[in-house]
């Protein structure tokens, strides 16, 4: 089996997003001539699309991508003469030698609640052109490979195999000075992302994913005899993509040197989340339910596109785009950008409302803020922990946490994906907000007593829709899931409410009456004569004693 190899470089527009499309290119204005046009938007491509390397940049301003050379290790005279450093960690399992920045552990729950834990079999790839040592002073496990392939004994995929691929992807970046040791810096996570893949293994001619200079890969992935891809690699081997069993939940332990804060995206539903300090970084477990999740991956005639379709792509705008020219273009997009769910309107009516296949995927990312509401962001970095989580079914989202709308004073989320699956069912949606109560009451301005929720699926014409709904608060967490509702374009609305303090208000009295004080009358002086003797009676109303007479 030959592997398709594809250069990958952060000078695209789409970055990793592109490593699995074949012939993808980013940037190209779209031709009117050409004959067929459609999407491929699809979940996890940028899971395994890079093994671990650390990269180093001689001049921090430089904006060429091709700037970046592979250090090797940190010590080397490549990150030394570097003013800039980024690395791409898959996190190793954790031992005794290297106990930080480790998978600790990772799980599968049955249908009937047995726990079954996962057994480590080997790492892949064995060996990556990328892989370097650990620095424990810098809290820096060893980097190798793309993931490792657990056995859950017992847990089969559609494969028939227990064989899962599970893989914790982190990248750390730093400044310093150019000629200074890059092992003495700290860094800061730039990008965090796990995920459980259920796989199974074929032997062919397959190569490793092999990083280059550019910060890029020649992505040595390939694909299964059976068309589907190759979730990881390495000399010989394909471990290709598979789909979980039902009813099964997942889970993943993290222990990370650094604490993992602000907003997280999930492809699973329901998740449990528990974070414990550790240090100055913390243990993180995740358990939940995989989601199925749609895509769309299909050429159309241009006839069967509007005009109004046509006035956008064939205009001076860029696209990211796969195929060739001749035969046909499929934009890509990144699935949480505007921009796809533009072109998902705009192409509903070609590719007919309809998924083009269906994966089920575990998965968590870190979310940045670059559309996020102020007083999110303010209330989400307050204590420097996780804030929340948004998980979603949804092929597309927006991206970032909840928008919060001040008109419904609601918290607002986009989502859209095709109606039927590529069986012609319904495609069933699920979405869940876990938010800590404390980052809730801030948003709001709530005080700390109970708060409740509400939540509505709000379709694209503003009708709402019918979804079962579970709301809580439990260990800190305030939690809120809907399931069954229907896309193509929905909004999502949660409202958090908190009831007003009854204020006792005394019962109003009438005003007391005033009464005037009686005037009081002057006092004046008179003079009584007795013979010679005289004498002065003071009073309102003077009388002479007895015996004298008023002179």
């Amino acid at each position: 089996m030959k592997s398709n190899r594809l250069k990958v470089s952060v000078a695209l527009v789409l970055g990793l997003l592109l490593a699995f499309a074949p012939s993808a290119e980013a940037g190209r204005k779209i031709s009117n001539t050409v004959p067929q046009l459609g999407l491929w938007f699809k979940e996890n491509s940028e899971l395994t699309s890079m093994s671990s390397v650390i990269y180093g940049k001689a001049k921090a301003d430089s904006t060429d991508s091709y700037d970046w050379k592979i250090c090797g290790e940190l010590s080397s005279k490549v990150c030394t003469d570097a003013e800039e450093i980024m690395i791409i960690h898959s996190l190793p399992i954790c031992s005794a030698s290297a106990d930080f920045n480790c998978i600790s552990g990772t799980w599968a729950i049955s249908p009937t609640g047995e726990r079954i834990d996962g057994v480590a079999v080997k790492r892949m790839a064995a060996k990556g052109n990328g892989d370097f040592s650990a620095v424990p002073s810098m809290g820096l496990s060893e980097g190798n490979g793309t993931g490792t392939i657990f056995k859950y004994p017992g847990v089969l995929n559609s494969g028939g195999k227990d064989t899962y691929l599970v893989t914790v992807r982190s990248m750390y970046n730093f400044k310093k000075k150019a000629g200074d040791a890059a092992f003495t810096n700290d860094y800061s996570i730039r990008n965090f992302r796990a995920g459980v893949l259920p796989v199974e293994e074929f032997t062919g001619n397959y190569v490793p994913v092999h990083v280059t200079d550019g910060y890029g890969s020649d992505a040595g992935l390939g694909k299964a005899p059976d068309g589907t891809d190759c979730q990881s690699s390495d000399y010989g081997l394909c471990e290709a993509i598979r789909d979980f069993p039902d009813g099964y939940q997942f889970g993943l332990k993290i222990r990370s040197t650094k604490k993992l804060t602000g907003w997280f995206h999930g492809r699973i539903h329901q998740p449990i989340i528990e974070t414990i300090a550790n240090g100055d970084g913390q243990d993180i477990s995740i358990q939940a339910l995989p989601v199925k999740v749609t895509a769309l991956d299909y050429l159309a005639p241009i006839s069967e596109y509007s005009q109004a379709a046509k006035d956008v792509i064939f205009s001076d705008r860029e696209w990211g785009v796969s195929g060739d020219p001749a035969r046909g273009i499929k934009i890509v997009a990144g699935l949480d950008q505007q921009e796809a769910r533009d072109v998902f309107k705009l192409f509903n009516s070609a590719f007919k409302d309809t998924s083009s296949y269906e994966h089920t995927y575990w998965s968590v990312s870190a979310l940045g803020y670059f559309n996020e509401n102020d007083s999110i962001q303010r209330c989400s970095d307050q204590s420097g922990n996780l804030a929340g989580i948004v998980t979603t079914n949804s092929l597309l989202y927006s991206a970032g946490p909840p928008t919060f709308n001040k008109e419904s004073d609601s918290l607002d989320y986009q989502l859209a994906s095709p109606h039927f699956e590529s069986n012609g069912k319904e495609t069933v949606g699920s979405y869940d907000l876990l938010i800590r109560a404390d980052v809730a009451r801030c948003i709001y301005g709530f005080s700390k007593a109970p708060v409740s929720a509400s939540i509505s699926i709000v379709s694209s014409d503003g009708d709402a829709k019918v979804a079962t709904t579970v709301l809580g608060e439990k260990d800190g967490w305030l939690f809120v899931s809907a399931q069954g509702f229907g896309f193509s374009s929905p909004t999502v609305r949660v409202k958090f409410t908190q009831e007003a303090p009854v204020v006792v208000t005394p019962s109003p009295t009438a005003s007391p009456t005033v009464v005037p004080a009686p005037a009081v009358a002057p006092k004046r002086t008179i003079a009584c004569v007795k013979g010679k003797t005289i004498k002065k009676v003071t009073g309102t109303k003077p009388i002479c004693p007895k015996g004298y007479k008023k002179a």
